[in-house]
């Protein structure tokens, strides 16, 4: 037997040798649910028994040059399409086209199905023959010139160049029913020109022979795989490909009313986009299929995988967590010396996990990329990150809980693996770690202390451009090297708060966020303290006649008055405040950055912005009392004494409280930190603009780390001409709009300042709730933060918070972002600042416009549009 129809359960039993590549996966397709248009294949048998006489002609031509192959693949091609077919081989095609076809007036398409054809590594893409919109008067001699296609030049020569030989070729032909399509297209679930964390469809009016061989205009549509967000690019499109009994396939007009529209509906790209998934999940690969839409839905008429990308190689870029600290453009300094922290930081995990030293040597350069750098933004190497928390988080379970406190889902690609040796040793030294837990943190803010407190006191005007240099390293170093405590407490802290929520869970209690009710007032934080003397400094000024008249003075005069000894106490506690708090400003890790050291006058501007609010001290501590004896009260409620389990629930919260708040602690100190880097910089900045080597100390930001650390010790007089250019690449990256994850196999695809069609049907948003309330409240979009903003009683919304967005948050009603998670610190300081917060809400600051009427639901995570600005 010659065929086999695709309703034929033997199909699913024959191999890629019979049905050839393309046949294969049509069967995997209809084993799989997918909606295929009926076909038969004519297996390879066939093929072989036409073909069976060629082996000295293949011999010919192996041997014989260019200008001879051309003539004997003529006559190969001749001699197949000259092949008479027996009478039951006729029959039997014709029968099985009986099968397929509803009437006798329908047409099928006739394509190739060679053994190699969409393999892993050949694709033979466009290389044979097919045909459409064939009759049954035709279709015999259509299947020969299909197979006789097997020998053209190009083929060949195709196969030459991919290894693949020539003799015992397998080749077997598809017959498959046409659907009359009005609209066509094809899809990849990852997007192989452009951001592979994309999926992109590409689709147009008629047949999908226009789109592939883009003989018609097409629209395209990308769905990001995280979001889901549908980005369209709609082209007008004047042409289509159709079918008319008397004229064939042929190009023409499209009707005036469809030519601006989008060729699929929303529904449609749906569809769409979920059997693309489906058929990469049934690949286990990237996915390439063919589509059409008719009066009775979509078809998929082709499934292949891209042979192009190697999951194995692929980097992933992607913000999630890290944009809390570095929002939008960073510029060069800041990234050299953030990748610097991080690769010393987790080398130093990996000696305190006792990971074998032959392994930290192979995975140097995973260290040494844990973050990347694209258009001047900073995103993780999520690639690089999997592999090395893999090492330390051994158990799937483990690795989840790490994913859902910091928000993240989980990339294509392999993780490292140890030898279970090995494995035996991490698993002891992280036994040792937690067992140690407390005591290391003790031991972390010794240390911390200690060399801050020798950093601070040196005198940097003091030191030439070679010691600055050096003093930097040195404390850098010194600083990074018992940094591995602070992931020791991220561990703990991510682990203690999945054993809370799972404790949650086991009590049946249906609240979203009750976790993060046990935890809050536990402790107070140097985040919170920030807020708290601010509060005070706003009641002094607010009890004085004296100072509340100079506070309605310009900045620069309260500045100056505050210079003077007319508010000496005032001043003085002004100064302290700075001096403890002063590094705590918005994207603070960005040495770019001015502290209030720095820049005064914006402590000014918060302190002004402070007093618009009603908060006081007292009020604030008021709202903690109550945060405080909530979190006792749901404590007694969630313990049973009769449980075991409830002892080690208590312990579990507890131990959660405990991590975030030295988490938050560690992250002020690293704040410390930068504040102190920024301080050396500006003083090499100045000494460069003295040098005439740079423009102005701002300017020595634009340079790396290493090209700053050269310069002290050698000038280089094109200086100038770098930070120019990177200036202008910088004002060019500012305008374009990045997506969150981004991945690539060899280098990243550029973004530029395009703006997407975005088709948004529902008024009620949703995210990850973290901090409870509900409140309605107009809405202010904040894309860049200032300390002099209005924005008290008003839902702040926004891409990510840094730190410095406590003095915004302690003012507004509410707050929903982009970005975070149930741990990032836009859910902590909501939570102890006590009001309702929503975070993870896609397209949020697209989606909502400044003066829009919203309502958000803290404890529900969702955002709903009450009225629209342009309505009020």
């Amino acid at each position: 037997m010659n065929t086999i129809l695709s309703n034929d359960e033997h199909i699913h039993r024959m191999s890629r040798i019979e049905l050839g590549g393309k046949g294969a996966y049509l069967a995997e397709l209809i084993k799989s649910g997918f909606n295929v248009p009926p076909f038969f294949v004519i297996t390879s048998e066939l093929f072989h028994k036409m073909t069976k006489h060629l082996s000295s002609q293949i011999s010919e031509l192996m041997e014989s040059g260019a200008s001879e192959q051309v003539s004997l693949l003529e006559k190969i091609q001749e001699s197949i399409v000259s092949y008479s077919f027996s009478k039951e081989d006729e029959n039997e095609i014709l029968a099985q086209l009986d099968q397929i076809l509803e009437n006798d007036g329908a047409h099928v398409s006739v394509r190739s199905s060679g053994g190699a054809e969409d393999g892993e590594s050949t694709s033979f893409a466009g290389q044979h023959e097919t045909f459409l919109y064939v009759s049954r008067g035709e279709l015999l001699d259509k299947i020969k010139h299909c197979m006789a296609s097997a020998w053209s030049p190009s083929v060949v020569a195709y196969r030459m160049k991919q290894g693949v030989g020539l003799y015992n070729m397998n080749f077997a032909v598809i017959v498959q029913r046409m659907i009359h399509a009005k609209t066509a297209g094809i899809a990849f679930s990852m997007n192989p020109s452009g951001n592979l964390a994309d999926a992109i469809i590409v689709a147009g009016y008629g047949a999908g022979e226009g789109i592939v061989s883009d003989k018609v205009e097409s629209d395209a549509y990308v769905v990001n795989r995280q979001s889901q967000i549908v980005s369209k690019e709609i082209q007008t499109k004047n042409h289509r490909m159709m079918f008319h009994p008397s004229e064939g396939l042929v190009r023409e007009k499209v009707p005036k009313e469809l030519v601006d529209l989008s060729a699929l509906s929303d529904e449609q790209i749906r569809e769409v986009y979920e059997e693309v998934m489906k058929a990469e999940s049934l690949l286990e690969d990237i996915a390439d299929i063919e589509f059409c839409f008719d009066e009775e839905g979509c078809w998929i008429l082709q499934m292949r995988p891209v042979t192009t990308i190697n999951l194995k190689k692929i980097a992933i870029l992607d913000n999630t967590n890290i944009v809390e600290s570095y929002p939008g453009i960073s510029l060069p300094l800041t990234f050299s010396f953030a990748r610097y922290a991080y690769e010393h930081a987790f080398k130093g995990a990996a000696k305190a996990f006792w990971m074998p030293k032959r392994e930290q040597e192979l995975a140097s350069s995973m260290f040494e990329h844990l973050l990347g750098y694209h258009q001047n933004r900073i995103f993780y190497r999520l690639d690089n990150w999997y592999k090395m928390i893999s090492l330390v988080f051994s158990s799937k379970k483990s690795m989840e809980s790490w994913e859902k406190a910091v928000g993240l889902k989980r990339p294509p690609g392999n993780e490292l693996s140890l030898s279970f040796g090995n494995k035996l040793k991490v698993y002891a030294s992280t036994l040792w770690r937690v067992l140690n837990y407390k005591r290391g943190n003790r031991m972390f803010f010794q240390l911390f202390g200690k060399h801050y407190g020798e950093l601070r006191a040196i005198d940097l005007t003091e030191l030439n451009l070679i010691q600055l240099s050096t003093t930097l390293d040195q404390y850098a170093a010194t600083f990074f090297q018992f940094w591995y405590l602070t992931l020791i407490n991220d561990l703990m802290t991510f682990k203690s708060f999945d054993w809370v929520q799972k404790g949650i869970e086991r009590r049946k209690i249906e609240s979203k966020d009750l976790a993060n009710d046990l935890i809050a007032g536990m402790y107070q934080s140097e985040s919170e303290l920030a807020i708290v003397e601010v509060l005070k400094l706003k009641d002094e000024i607010a009890q004085s006649d004296e100072l509340s008249a100079l506070f309605k003075r310009n900045t620069d005069e309260v500045w100056e008055a505050l210079l003077s000894d007319e508010f000496k106490d005032f001043s003085e506690s002004v100064r302290k405040y700075i001096d403890r708090f002063g590094d705590r400003t918005l994207a603070e890790l960005k040495l770019e950055k001015a502290s209030f050291r720095h820049e005064p006058h914006g402590f000014i501007e918060l302190l002004k912005g402070q007093l618009r609010s009603e908060e006081s001290y007292g009020m604030y501590q008021e709202k903690q009392k109550i945060r405080r004896l909530a979190s006792d009260g749901l404590m007694k409620k969630a313990f049973q004494w009769w449980n075991p389990r409830s002892y080690f629930f208590r312990y579990s919260v507890r131990m959660a409280a405990y991590g975030t708040y030295s988490r938050e602690n560690m992250r002020f100190c690293r704040t410390r930190i930068y504040g102190a880097v920024k301080d050396i910089y500006w003083e090499i900045g100045k000494r460069l603009t003295e040098k005439q080597l740079i423009a102005a100390p701002e300017d020595i930001f634009y340079l790396t780390s290493d090209e700053v650390r050269a310069v002290c010790g050698k000038p280089i007089n094109s200086l100038q001409e770098i930070v120019q250019s990177r200036k202008e690449e910088c004002e060019v990256n500012a305008k374009a709009k990045l997506p969150d994850r981004i991945i690539y196999e060899r280098t990243p695809p550029v973004f530029r300042s395009k703006q997407s069609l975005r088709e948004e049907s529902t008024s009620t948003l949703t995210g990850i709730p973290v901090s409870k309330g509900i409140i309605q409240a107009e809405a202010m979009v904040i894309t860049e933060p200032s300390y002099d903003l209005n924005v008290k009683g008003k839902i702040l919304i926004t891409e990510i918070t840094d730190p410095g967005w406590v003095f915004l948050m302690s003012q507004a009603s509410g707050l929903v972002s982009e970005k975070g998670s149930l741990l990032s610190h836009t859910a902590i300081v909501g939570r102890e600042m006590g009001i309702p917060v929503v975070v993870s809400v896609a397209e949020i600051t697209s989606r909502i416009q400044s003066g829009d009427i919203i309502k958000i639901d803290g404890q529900q995570g969702t955002v709903e549009i009450i009225q629209r600005k342009d309505a009020i």
